[in-house]
């Protein structure tokens, strides 16, 4: 078998028809024609660890271990999830760092290869790691498993789609500058821009595989179990779902995340229930704060769910308040190609420096340290720039000239100037 997902759809299809022998040959494929060991190098997958493939094949143990409860199944997927999401991904969410490919080797991630057709982080493989790791949510309720699928929806995942949503790139490496005139991305040029509709990378998945995305996305909005009802991703919604035991959840969204961190959540059920909401608070956010009727504000942990266990009734609120002011991040030192370098944030946003070919991105410098952020960085509301963004402002220097810094969130890089230039990692002075 060429490409590793069958096995989800011969469960479908199981699910569907309620003939086992589909159940039986998707854990035949799964278990017999590739091999999952305790480690990512472990992994035989058909392709040499090949990062679609693998996170697909993963997927679909996932699924059948829900569906089966076999240890066979499911004795590896946790560690695996965790060695992929720590040691194998990105900062951006991205995912493959040699080709198509996952390296052997923990932290080996480069920011640029030299092969003219093949980089790193191909599209395909951020929607198989977030189908995995949806799945790993699943199995294990930690809202790390979200914490990852925002990371690569917002950044990774809608940095690779046009603003016009009629192209993207099939590869996503994180520093782009010099001379490109010889380089493609996946056989399409400029490399500096999507490959746009009608034309097709030389491989067509990544389009059909993001429309597919989409389409499924709001399945990842929440999810439930017997006890009450998870709001994972957090934008404008509403969810009507019957619990179990036939209690209603009835709720609402409103807020304008991820560009503010202001959410109100609203029960609109015409009878009281009595359930857990659980509210994930993401990592990055440490100073969330949350009120809701009979309980003033509080300061909340991050890194989990906030769990509100009570009898809800028609127009009770939740006004949860995750704050996201610019933050600088210092990655894993393990990561050679990261050493000596930075990344800005601001909430789950990534931000890039992108500029024309003739600014030399590669002699740019910034001068500071995570605690000099509050007094050094400004951040500017842009409603008319590309779709509507922040910009970070922050100064920077090239050798010994002093520079004004603007910087653009990592998702909405490449959509004005088909000749452009972007880093993502900012060396520091």
């Amino acid at each position: 078998m060429e490409h590793s997902e069958y096995e989800i759809g011969f469960l479908r299809l199981c699910r569907q028809t309620g003939q086992v022998e589909y159940l039986d040959f998707a854990i035949t494929l799964a278990l017999d024609l590739c091999k999952v060991g305790p480690t990512v190098a472990d992994i035989k997958d058909g392709g040499g660890l090949h990062a679609v493939r693998v996170g697909y094949l993963l997927a679909g143990m996932a699924d059948l271990y829900l569906e089966t409860g076999r240890a066979d199944l499911g004795q590896h997927l946790e560690n695996l999830w965790t060695e992929l999401a720590e040691t194998r991904m990105y900062i951006t969410g991205g995912m493959g760092s040699h080709g198509e490919h996952f390296s052997a080797e923990p932290f080996d991630l480069p920011h640029t290869q030299d092969d003219l057709h093949r980089t790193m982080g191909e599209t395909c493989s951020s929607v198989a790691m977030i189908m995995f790791s949806w799945r790993m949510h699943s199995v294990t309720g930690s809202s790390r498993c979200f914490d990852v699928i925002e990371t690569i929806l917002y950044n990774h995942l809608l940095g690779a789609l046009a603003l016009d949503g009629l192209g993207c790139f099939y590869y996503n490496p994180l520093r782009v500058v010099g001379d490109q005139n010889s380089r493609t991305d996946h056989w399409h040029t400029p490399a500096t821009t999507r490959c746009m509709l009608p034309e097709l990378n030389g491989t067509s998945c990544c389009m059909p595989n993001f429309w597919r995305f989409l389409g499924a996305l709001p399945e990842c909005l929440f999810s439930c179990d017997e006890g009450g009802l998870f709001i994972n991703l957090y934008t404008s919604s509403r969810v009507k779902q019957t619990l179990s035991d036939g209690r209603d959840v009835q709720l609402s969204i409103k807020t304008l995340y991820p560009h503010d961190g202001r959410i109100k959540v609203s029960f609109d059920a015409d009878q009281p229930a009595h359930f857990k909401l659980r509210l994930r608070i993401p990592r990055w956010c440490t100073d969330a704060t949350a009120a809701w009727p009979g309980r003033e504000t509080i300061t909340v942990d991050n890194d989990q769910y906030l769990v509100i266990d009570r009898l809800w009734k028609k127009g009770d609120q939740v006004e949860l308040n995750l704050p996201m002011p610019p933050r600088m991040i210092l990655p894993d030192q393990r990561v050679e190609a990261n050493r000596g370098q930075a990344v800005f944030a601001k909430g789950p946003l990534l931000f890039c420096l992108e500029t024309e070919a003739d600014f030399p991105l590669e002699r740019v410098r910034v001068d500071m340290t995570p605690k000099h952020v509050p007094e050094r960085v400004t951040e500017e509301r842009c409603p008319d720039e590309l779709g509507g963004i922040t910009q970070l402002h922050l100064p920077g220097r090239i050798d010994t000239q002093a520079v004004d810094l603007t910087l653009i969130p990592w998702s909405v890089r490449a959509n004005r100037d088909p000749d452009g230039r972007w880093i993502i990692f900012l060396p520091q002075a």
